[in-house]
């Protein structure tokens, strides 16, 4: 028999076909794969837009309900699971206790204020004597000073010689942080703690200063902070050696933007890296600014650590951990994300997932090969229908061809297998298509 070369692009609807029954089945299962791969794109495609208008319109929280994503809770539901079946024991009725009020330190200075009975009031009104003082009610009241600002004036002596008046000597200045700088030991303290323990800005301290009287640009701050800076550095240098020989660390990097940077843009982004020891030991807290994310960075800082390192899912801290044979820990808040966004990538809100059916209600799959996914209704081209749609039982199927024989009903879709709750709900197994296929303009509102 002759047949026509399947020459035609796959798009073309209007082609010759061939008469060959096998070139006929060779066409189907062309346009078969490239419609599977077609629909692939689709869903990769579609998912994307459902992922970006979670991440857009959703809420952000990553928390989940009780009962969701056990992976992440097992020891902690294993361990209500047992106190739950554990026997019930009988308790004594006790009285629920008043909390009260914790003391003040008693390292605070105590200030007594007296309150004597006024005169009027200490007589007696049956025996018309007066009263006498027997004992006292202490109540305590913290309070506070307010910040007072002063003048520390150094006074150094001039000295000479009462005879001959050629010799002059003054008295030495004790050494300062900042030299000829109006500065004080406490002051420089009191900014630094106030800027990077307390997080209170420069600006926000000169309005301070200037309603105590005192006027102090934000640029004297500034120029104090980094001069104070290069005072601590021997410190930092100690505290950096004691943090790597710690056996374990946590490390981050954060976005920082820094105007007026040689050679970058105002707009564009620095990383600022921070590195926490963990344990028994009192912690330690290193911050070290970088221009850059690269991976030679956690070289340069974890230079001579041999222990576990902590971090997020960030690929630049792979070079250091395999050159140095470190211990990578991962990070399960970032583990938990992927799973996160896989659901709102099928436009499911996590926060709002229904409850897990019991297993038994599932129906085995099928063991005549990999499961096919179905579409919902016959695509308008002839050579590609399926399975009689519900709406139109009297439709015939075609044959299929020998060996391609499709799962009965009792398969699981897709959607029943990635969330059985949710399949289940939409329609019975083995019907319809495997994804609820929503428009796009209601992507948003699944969430």
């Amino acid at each position: 028999m002759n047949t026509l070369p399947v020459t035609a692009p796959a798009s073309s609807l209007g082609q010759a076909l061939p008469h060959d029954v096998g070139s006929l089945h060779a066409l189907v299962r062309r346009y078969e794969s490239e419609l599977t791969e077609r629909d692939a794109r689709i869903e990769h495609l579609q998912a994307q837009v459902r992922l970006l208008l979670a991440r857009h319109f959703a809420p952000s929280s990553e928390k989940l309900p009780d009962g969701q994503l056990g992976l992440f809770n097992e020891a902690e539901a294993s361990a209500a699971q047992e106190s739950e079946n554990a026997p019930a024991t009988e308790v004594a009725a006790h009285r629920r206790a008043t909390p009260k009020r914790a003391p003040l330190p008693d390292a605070l200075a105590r200030i007594d204020i007296e309150h004597p009975l006024a005169h009027d009031e200490r007589t007696c009104p049956h025996h018309g004597v007066e009263l006498e003082r027997f004992g006292e009610v202490v109540s305590e009241q913290l309070d506070i000073i307010p910040a007072q600002v002063r003048v520390l004036r150094h006074v150094r002596g001039k000295y000479r010689c009462p005879h001959c008046e050629g010799h002059l000597r003054t008295a030495a200045m004790p050494a300062q942080p900042l030299p000829k700088s109006l500065a004080s030991p406490g002051l420089l303290a009191h900014v630094a703690t106030a800027k990077y323990a307390d997080a209170l800005p420069l600006y926000r301290q000169h309005q301070q200063l200037k309603r105590l009287g005192v006027d102090l640009s934000r640029t004297t701050l500034a120029t104090w902070m980094v001069r104070a800076g290069a005072l601590v550095v021997p410190l930092i240098n100690l505290l950096r050696d004691e943090l790597l020989d710690r056996p374990y660390l946590l490390m981050d990097e954060t976005t920082v933007q820094v105007l007026k940077e040689p050679g970058k843009g105002a707009q564009s982004k620095s990383q600022l890296w921070a590195q926490m020891s963990a344990g028994p030991e009192p912690p330690i807290v290193l911050f070290d600014y970088d221009p850059t994310r690269a991976g030679d960075v956690p070289k340069r800082l974890l230079a001579g650590f041999t222990g576990a390192l902590h971090t997020d899912g960030y690929s630049g801290y792979g070079p250091v951990v395999r050159e140095q044979g470190l211990v990578h820990l991962a990070c399960w808040a970032h583990a938990r994300r992927g799973f996160t966004d896989t659901l709102k990538s099928l436009g499911l809100n996590p926060s709002k997932l229904p409850p897990a059916p019991p297993a038994k209600s599932l129906p085995p799959p099928p063991s005549g090969g990999a499961p096919r996914t179905e579409r919902a209704a016959p695509h308008p081209h002839p050579l590609r229908h399926r399975a009689p749609h519900p709406r139109h039982p009297s439709r015939p199927a075609p044959p299929r061809p020998a060996g391609r024989e499709r799962p009965g009903a009792q398969r699981p879709t897709r959607l029943a297998r990635r969330h059985p709750a949710q399949g289940a709900a939409l329609r019975p197994p083995g019907q319809g298509h495997a994804l609820p296929r929503q428009p796009m303009e209601r992507a948003g509102a699944l969430l």
